[in-house]
């Protein structure tokens, strides 16, 4: 059986956190409203800090948890005029994927947590409403989906444990018949020689 060619995850992880690392960047020329301000040399670390996290957030779920929600709420303390969410959004997503429920569950209220006091601690005239429930419906998005993407997974790995046990036990069938057949004639013969004798 041929096995499919897989990329480490180690090495995904990194990519994706450079990509959201790129992506942040990108949104670094956004106009800057009144009260914030511009981009600068913190909010270049204050990048790295946010995005690079997702890189280990298999090995350091928590640890890179609090180094981007802590990024987060610094950059948005700091008033810094693009939207830093969208690594938050993956991190979540990818500790719901690939942690237990109950610590994806703490993940979830962190993370909502921390978009609120972002949200709330910016400048009169930045945030409004519908930025308030899209950022709280995008952050419960990106749980849903690596929650229903997990259990999936298990159900997935349950389904083919069970396909082995029934190939298995339908093999061990197979041998037991063929075994059983194997004795009947075995004894029909002996019964048939027994007789003529």
């Amino acid at each position: 059986r041929r096995r499919a060619w897989r990329i480490d995850p180690r090495v995904t992880d990194a990519l994706v956190a450079l990509a959201f690392f790129v992506l942040l960047v990108l949104s670094f020329g956004a106009s800057v409203r009144t009260g914030q301000r511009p981009v600068d040399v913190g909010a270049w670390a204050l990048g790295v800090l946010l995005t690079a996290p997702y890189a280990v957030h298999r090995r350091a779920p928590w640890l890179a948890l609090a180094v981007t929600l802590g990024a987060l709420l610094a950059f948005s303390l700091l008033h810094y005029a693009p939207y830093p969410g969208l690594s938050a959004f993956a991190l979540l997503f990818g500790l719901a994927l690939h942690g237990r429920r109950r610590d994806s569950l703490l993940a979830l209220g962190a993370t909502a947590g921390a978009f609120w006091v972002a949200l709330v601690v910016q400048p009169a005239g930045v945030v409004a409403v519908n930025d308030v429930i899209s950022t709280m419906l995008a952050t419960a998005v990106a749980w849903l989906a690596g929650d229903n993407l997990r259990q999936r997974r298990l159900r997935w790995a349950a389904m083919e444990d069970r396909a082995r046990l029934l190939e298995r036990e339908r093999e061990d069938r197979d041998r037991a018949a063929v075994a059983a057949a194997r004795l009947r004639i075995t004894r029909e013969r002996h019964d048939v020689v027994a007789h003529s004798m």
